[in-house]
């Protein structure tokens, strides 16, 4: 943990371990963590289908057990943690038959379906092969994955990708091969927004499908919402980008508040007061964009503004809307 304004370092909040309070790695080293900012908890992914909660001053509180189903593994679903609830969404669909959109108590650990989502299910056994790649920039923070099927097809899946996300007290999800944005309520969900993707729709039933089909549609990699807009970070030429580096990425503004669209070619932006390039990496808690930046690859004025030089800790800025 670091304070927001200084950059200093705080604390060091939990372990990584299989002891009673430790939390998991995955093969790559990547801790999997929520945040809670309204009770002020983190849920770490343990080893056993279970979280381990943690307060901001770094003490152990509770574990959360998940029942134990393919349809809720937790190492393959994105998460939405707020004061009561744990939302799971399931992204490699293995299972048939089962909604892959779930709910979790976090006091009792109840688990329940949310309804309304449509799935089918990875047939796993005409997998081929199976990849990942690392930092690529449409891999929300890394763990792009493949799979290769008979036929020449392949399927991409993306699990830290964020596709849950809460706005003023409504709870959204964005499906992976999906051009609908959802309300989760009531145990059910209704559409918020379809994005008019035209002939570049990117259809669920053609998920697994050859290189050359996906590589002519939309790939929706991410979004963010507050309360004036709606960012989203897309591309084309998904597995050209991924296996070429032929960088293909756009993103899209929509403003809430005139109800107006803007797309811009790449990803990249230029603060011209202070010659800093940057790039949009998240939303914080409170609503806004921010970026995080290494302290290397500031621009001459804003290391002289901030005192820092290349050898400081990474820096993150936020962001008005206008």
């Amino acid at each position: 943990m670091f304070d927001r304004f200084t950059g200093k370092f705080i604390r060091k909040i939990g372990h990584i371990g299989t002891d009673p309070e430790g939390y998991a790695k995955d093969t790559w080293g990547y801790i999997t963590f929520n945040i809670d900012d309204k009770m002020n908890r983190i849920y770490f992914l343990g080893w056993d289908n279970d979280m381990m909660v943690y307060d901001f001053q770094g003490n152990y509180l509770s574990k959360v057990k998940i029942e134990n189903r393919e349809q809720y593994s937790l190492a393959s679903s994105f998460f939405l943690v707020d004061s009561l609830h744990i939302y799971g969404y399931e992204k490699l669909h293995v299972q048939s038959n089962m909604p892959p959109l779930y709910v979790i108590d976090v006091n009792t650990g109840e688990t329940k379906d949310i309804r309304g989502l449509y799935a089918e299910q990875i047939p796993i056994d005409e997998v081929i092969n199976s990849s990942m790649t690392l930092g690529n920039y449409i891999a929300y923070g890394g763990h792009f994955s493949f799979m290769d099927f008979q036929g020449n097809k392949v399927f991409s899946y993306t699990i830290g990708s964020p596709s849950l996300w809460e706005i003023d007290g409504k709870v959204r999800i964005k499906p992976d091969y999906n051009d609908t944005i959802y309300t989760i309520s009531n145990d059910t969900i209704k559409a918020s927004y379809i994005l008019n993707l035209g002939n570049k729709s990117w259809p669920y039933h053609e998920r697994i499908t050859t290189k050359d089909y996906a590589n002519e549609r939309i790939a929706i990699n991410y979004i963010f919402e507050n309360k004036d807009c709606v960012y989203i970070h897309f591309c084309t030429d998904l597995y050209a980008n991924t296996y070429s580096g032929s960088e293909k990425t756009f993103v899209a503004f929509y403003d809430k508040r005139n109800k107006t669209n803007c797309v811009i070619k790449g990803d990249n932006y230029l603060d011209t007061a202070n010659n800093q390039e940057f790039r949009i990496r998240g939303l914080s808690s409170d609503g806004y964009f921010y970026t995080l930046l290494s302290a290397d690859k500031l621009s001459d004025n804003l290391k002289e503004i901030m005192q820092v030089d290349d050898d400081s800790n990474p820096v993150v800025g936020f962001f008005v809307n206008k």
